[in-house]
């Protein structure tokens, strides 16, 4: 397992994870990624005309890996 940390970009505000998810490879934390982007459109749709969103993911070993 792997703790990924994913960052969220909102229209230029960073929101830093400090927590992380663990996944078991990148694929899964892919599929995470996806499913809370697909959230926060979700939520975001009613703001306007333009919303820009990302996530940068980055990854750390969990201890024993």
């Amino acid at each position: 397992m792997a703790l990924y940390y994913f960052d969220v970009d909102d229209n230029g505000q960073v929101f830093h994870d400090d927590q992380g998810t663990d996944c078991k490879d990148f694929a899964e934390a892919k599929k995470e990624a996806i499913s809370a982007l697909m959230d926060m459109i979700r939520e975001s749709l009613p703001d306007g005309d333009h919303h820009q969103l990302s996530i940068k993911s980055a990854t750390m070993l969990a201890p024993g890996s």
